[in-house]
């Protein structure tokens, strides 16, 4: 027996045989086969499927167990439906027989088939699902246990459900990660320019621990001093953010006009903020946040002029502390309003 009959013998003891091979054979309960409708009215997500095969000897497809009638059957999805993915039309999933020897029993399905290089697609199509199963080229790709990406995480330490189109949740230790666009359009690489997430974060407190002298006795009690006290996080990322409130009494919206431009024409954003054309409409009609820092940095000169400038009679008044804080004060407030708005978030906006 030379090493393909053996690789050959131990595919079929490890059921990976039923890709390559007459499926009709044998009582297996467990088939592939393709989705040719999942439109189910009683929103029960169940689908029609027909079993198919594939020859032993080219790898086409051929019918399978259904071939004497042909007539697709429904199936039911095998997990909570909560949880469970609809597959497209023309995708692989799996097919469980609850009786294997009768063509009429209940089937359900889990699937979609889907292969780690069609992640950021909304389709795998049936050759490609297929080729998963190809037990000839098991072992002949090297294994490498270098990431995909530049993720540090192992991807057995979080639970993770990902979505068909480049999205996910990540369920990892004390943190929730939800993500949109994660990868490069039509690549491994991460997307660092336009990155897009919510990120819910737990932080326990760090403390140390010290022991009593009498560390024996039955009465010592630890001594535990808190490094840093415990705090929780939310980070918002993306190149627009907006905090929108349902609450009709904060729905003060900026009104646009037929052009879709700020009806203000006044308003200071028309230009300093080109980028709102990119954001679209609702970006336009809310309101920038205020940058607190800098805001406090005017608030402060401000206060500073009006508590230490001097005036004469019909004469502007000057500032008595230092002639430079006049000089800034006036920079700030030129009649555009262009200045003062670097106070303004270009990308944070809110009603």
């Amino acid at each position: 027996m030379g090493l393909d009959d053996l690789a050959s013998s131990l595919s079929v003891l490890g059921g990976q045989s039923s890709v390559f091979g007459d499926a009709t054979k044998g009582n297996k309960i467990m088939h592939l086969a393709r989705v040719v409708d999942n439109n189910d009215r009683s929103n029960m997500g169940r689908i029609q499927a027909t079993i198919i095969d594939f020859n032993e000897v080219n790898g086409e497809e051929q019918p399978g167990k259904d071939k004497n009638d042909n007539v697709p059957k429904y199936a039911f999805p095998l997990i909570y439906q909560f949880v469970n993915v609809i597959p497209r039309v023309g995708e692989l999933v799996y097919i469980f027989m609850e009786n294997p020897k009768d063509q009429t029993s209940r089937r359900f399905y889990v699937g979609p088939i889907r292969s780690v290089n069609k992640s950021q697609k909304p389709f795998e199509s049936t050759a490609s699902a297929n080729n998963l199963f190809n037990v000839n080229t098991y072992g002949k790709t090297p294994a490498t246990n270098e990431p995909i990406n530049q993720k540090s995480s192992p991807i057995n330490d979080y639970v993770r459900i990902d979505g068909k189109e480049n999205s996910n949740i990540t369920f990892k230790s004390r943190e929730v990660l939800i993500t949109a666009g994660e990868l490069k359009s039509n690549s491994f690489d991460l997307n660092t320019e336009s990155p897009c997430y919510i990120q819910l974060k737990d932080n326990p407190a760090v403390t140390t621990t010290k022991l009593p002298k009498a560390a024996n006795s039955p009465d010592a009690i630890k001594e535990i001093t808190i490094q840093r006290p415990a705090f929780s996080q939310t980070n918002i990322v993306g190149t627009n953010i907006n905090l929108i409130s349902s609450s009709s009494s904060s729905a003060q919206n900026r009104a646009l006009n037929d052009d879709g431009k700020l009806a203000d024409e006044s308003n200071v954003e028309n230009a300093t903020n080109p980028e709102l054309e990119l954001y679209g409409d609702l970006a336009k009609k809310l309101h920038p946040l205020v940058l607190g820092d800098e805001l406090v940095k005017v608030l402060k000169l401000i206060i500073s002029f009006c508590v230490n400038h001097k005036h004469t009679p019909q004469q502007p008044a000057y500032a008595s502390k230092t002639e430079q804080e006049l000089i800034d004060l006036n920079a700030l407030l030129d009649e555009e309003g262009i200045n003062i708005s670097t106070i303004l978030s270009k990308s944070v906006r809110t009603n």
